[in-house]
């Protein structure tokens, strides 16, 4: 859900790869970053905000 909200502030998903696979791996892995194209205009508060909603289950 948290990607959701970012996607809507910034119209991209910090998840984007090169690839679909590239993409489905960094989601998996909860790897992402917010690249100044796109989350420029998005504040550091909104940013912090949705880091502290992407955890990954350590299970």
């Amino acid at each position: 859900m948290a990607v959701v909200y970012l996607v809507r502030l910034s119209g991209a998903s910090p998840f984007l790869g090169d690839s679909q696979q590239e993409t489905f791996n960094n989601i998996t892995a909860v790897d992402y970053s917010f690249d100044a194209e796109y989350f420029s205009s998005t504040s550091d508060l909104a940013k912090n905000f949705i880091c502290s909603l992407l955890l990954k289950d350590a299970r």
